[in-house]
């Protein structure tokens, strides 16, 4: 799950949920539902949100079952202006195999 942060100043705030209503179709204020796809290799998922995502901050949440949720949180931004990130982890290039002489 995806919730947009409640940013003031000096801080971040995820608002409150309710876990009981993921999946119910009932919306929550600030809250993106997401889809997950296991890419091939089984290690990576894919996550798409439900809905566009505004610029902002946001929160990814891990929801276990119904009722619990991973106490470790994962914190980004939505920003189109934003220089592009020379930490960011890229996918290796594919090189084309080739035979070497030895």
């Amino acid at each position: 799950m995806i919730e947009r942060l409640d940013v003031r100043i000096g801080q971040r705030r995820v608002n409150t949920f309710r876990i009981g209503d993921l999946g119910s179709g009932q919306p929550q204020r600030d809250v993106l539902e997401v889809r997950q796809e296991t890419l091939p290799g089984g290690y990576w998922l894919k996550l798409t949100p439900a809905q566009a995502m505004l610029p902002g901050e946001y929160v990814l949440i891990e929801v276990l079952d119904g009722h619990t949720l991973n106490a470790d949180v994962w914190d980004f931004a939505i920003d189109p202006d934003a220089k592009e990130s020379m930490e960011a982890i890229l996918p290796l290039e594919k090189k084309p195999a080739g035979l070497q002489s030895r």
